[in-house]
């Protein structure tokens, strides 16, 4: 994972940095698998947690889309986390859903309370 952000302000007793419209990217075997972005974020300088706020979007290497209010990263699981509502476009379907739980590049989604549309 690599993080970008346009300007950030560290707070050392805290251990944290806020950052503004924080840009992150995520690898699996070397390869991009996607790409995270958002107006307002927060990263934890000691475990590297990501929190992002404000209108976050995920786009994978293979063009599935997730957008959401705020999501989480836990780098030590590995995995991508929300508890407001979910919108997932995929090719050949769109699900919304009340939380997510998923790998980075989207490969293994758990969305609850989904609702599907076949395209």
């Amino acid at each position: 994972m690599t993080l970008d952000a346009v300007q950030g302000r560290l707070y050392d007793s805290d251990h944290h940095a806020d950052l503004d419209s924080p840009f992150v990217t995520f690898y699996k075997n070397g390869a991009i698998s996607s790409t995270m972005k958002a107006p307002v974020g927060r990263v934890d300088m000691e475990t590297h947690a990501i929190e992002a706020w404000n209108g976050v979007t995920v786009v994978t290497s293979d063009s599935a889309t997730l957008t959401t209010e705020r999501l989480s990263y836990d780098p030590k699981k590995k995995k991508i986390f929300s508890n407001t509502h979910v919108h997932l476009e995929r090719p050949n379907s769109v699900t919304d859903g009340e939380s997510l739980v998923a790998d980075p590049g989207l490969t293994s989604v758990i969305i609850s309370h989904q609702r599907v549309k076949m395209r």
